[in-house]
């Protein structure tokens, strides 16, 4: 992938594992400033490191995602059509179709699990299926 390629443009499922404790950290950190208020202090220390990258880490939701927590560390997100938002935090473009998924922090990291997904019209109705069927097999990496 090129430094000019822009992201994927039309359906697609992009499922992204970020480590926490590595250089992974500044990526869990500016979603975890989002969606995970439980995690401030992890975000602070994150920022804290270079204090000129506390501009891009802003606190609470995108306003027009919709957000459904199944427990502090899993949630699951809409972000609407033509909109940026936690699916569009992704290497999904927005375009005319809304992008769903789920965020889960696992392990002392924390580390991320994304999972943004935007199918065509016949399919969408996979989108559901898709994301339960990540979040069981999450389960598995335990805290």
């Amino acid at each position: 992938m090129s430094t000019s390629w822009k992201g994927f443009p039309g359906p697609a499922v992009q499922l992204s594992s970020v480590d926490g404790d590595t250089s992974g950290r500044f990526t869990v950190a500016k979603i975890a400033a989002r969606v995970f208020p439980d995690r401030k202090a992890f975000v602070e220390k994150v920022i804290a490191e270079q204090s000129e990258l506390a501009s891009p880490f802003p606190f609470g939701p995108y306003p027009t995602d919709t957000l459904k927590y199944k427990s502090k560390n899993v949630l699951e997100f809409q972000t609407p059509a033509n909109t940026d938002g936690l699916g569009t935090a992704s290497r999904l473009q927005k375009n005319d179709r809304p992008i769903s998924g789920v965020a889960i922090l696992f392990g002392k990291g924390p580390n991320l699990l994304q999972l943004s997904v935007r199918l065509s019209f016949e399919t969408n109705d996979l989108t559901q299926f898709i994301i339960q069927q990540t979040e069981v097999e999450a389960a598995n990496f335990g805290d």
